[in-house]
């Protein structure tokens, strides 16, 4: 029985009886030495059957976002821009209004400061005309008129507020407490049976011409 195999180097099929297997012997085609293989070894061979490999498959590309993703993404970020400038102009309005609102307290200080102190000159130079009217030893008619002018601006003379210095509350502590004497000395002297002013009018008059002089010092030298 023959042995059918093949030349390794050029293809060229060889029969030769089984009996030369495991020799060697020359292609007829190429001269190449080929040893002659056992029976079962040829049947082998002449199953094989070469098949194509398969390339080894790609990973697919990734998957693209469809654009309705893209969209949403947009109005996301969108809608988060819109929220930090409301954000902005909240704060920036609050920031507004605050600045807004010390400015007009600081304002409305200033105001009441300056008001205080036109009041305050104006009582000044009214009770030294009084003082200068009771040093010239005027009549208590006289005496009467120049201290109603006197009460009448002590009268106009603002709220001293916590937010205006306290040499101002000095100021107008002074102020009431020679308004107050002067009335003492009015009280005094409107009912003495005497031509001349009583002593204690006379004190009155004079501790309240003391304290006007210290009012006046504390309003040129602190308000």
């Amino acid at each position: 029985m023959d042995i059918s195999f093949s030349c390794d180097k050029c293809g060229q099929q060889i029969a030769i009886d089984e009996a030369g297997a495991g020799q060697l012997v020359d292609c007829p085609k190429c001269a190449t030495s080929i040893v002659i293989p056992s029976p079962t070894s040829a049947k082998n061979e002449a199953k094989l059957t070469w098949k194509p490999i398969a390339p080894a498959a790609s990973k697919p590309p990734p998957a693209a976002v469809p654009q309705t993703d893209k969209n949403n993404v947009a109005q996301l970020l969108g809608r988060a821009a819109g929220r930090n400038v409301t954000k902005i102009k909240a704060f920036l309005g609050i920031a507004v209004i605050a600045g807004g609102f010390f400015a007009y307290n600081r304002w409305e200080h200033h105001k009441a400061i300056r008001a205080f102190v036109a009041a305050g000159q104006e009582v000044i130079d009214e009770g030294k005309r009084l003082k200068s009217a009771v040093e010239a030893g005027v009549g208590y008619d006289t005496f009467v008129e120049h201290l109603a002018s006197f009460k009448a601006k002590m009268d106009k003379l603002p709220y001293v507020s916590s937010s205006l210095p306290d040499e101002a509350q000095s100021f107008k502590e002074q102020l009431e407490k020679a308004e107050r004497l002067y009335g003492n000395a009015q009280s005094e002297w409107r009912y003495s049976t005497a031509y001349e002013l009583p002593s204690q009018a006379r004190m009155a008059l004079l501790d309240a011409g003391f304290a006007l002089g210290e009012a006046d010092w504390i309003f040129q030298k602190d308000v």
